[in-house]
């Protein structure tokens, strides 16, 4: 079984979660493009759904955190519970209000908790090992490069 699969099949069971959803950012110092990635994962761990996008964003620290909210953004029905995972510990951290960081990134992190209070999501951050991302991090990569990318997985 693979890291993504175990991770997220135990953490599913545990958490009792409609969705898992992988994110990840990559931002390009000579491009100075940011690219956010969001993947869904199926209850074994599979990647079912990837899908990224180009975005501007000051740092890299601000770009996963607007992976989040991107990947939020696209999820449809409200009363959803989802399990993200995301491979910055930063970012956990302050959507976990474990710890906070500077003005910017706080607005991000209040437009995360504002859009779950909208929508009436229940989620669940939780960090997860950058080995474990492999997808994300190729979705977000490519993603600084081109303005979006969208692709289901069979």
């Amino acid at each position: 079984m693979s890291c993504s699969s175990w991770s997220s099949t135990v953490l599913c069971e545990k958490a009792n979660t409609d969705l898992v959803i992988v994110t990840d950012a990559t931002y390009s110092e000579d491009t100075k493009a940011c690219g956010v990635a969001a993947v869904l994962l199926d209850a074994e761990g599979r990647p079912r759904l990837a899908m990224g996008r180009q975005i501007e964003a000051c740092n890299n620290e601000e770009g996963e955190l607007r992976a989040i909210l991107f990947a939020l953004e696209e999820i449809p029905d409200d009363n959803t519970s989802i399990l993200l995972q995301s491979d910055n510990k930063n970012a956990v951290a302050y959507l976990n209000r474990e710890a906070r960081t500077g003005e910017n990134e706080m607005r991000y992190v209040r437009k995360i908790w504002n859009r779950i209070k909208q929508k009436n999501l229940t989620v669940t951050f939780v960090w997860q090992s950058r080995s474990c991302n492999e997808i994300a991090d190729a979705i977000a990569a490519v993603s600084t490069r081109t303005t979006s990318v969208w692709a289901r997985i069979q």
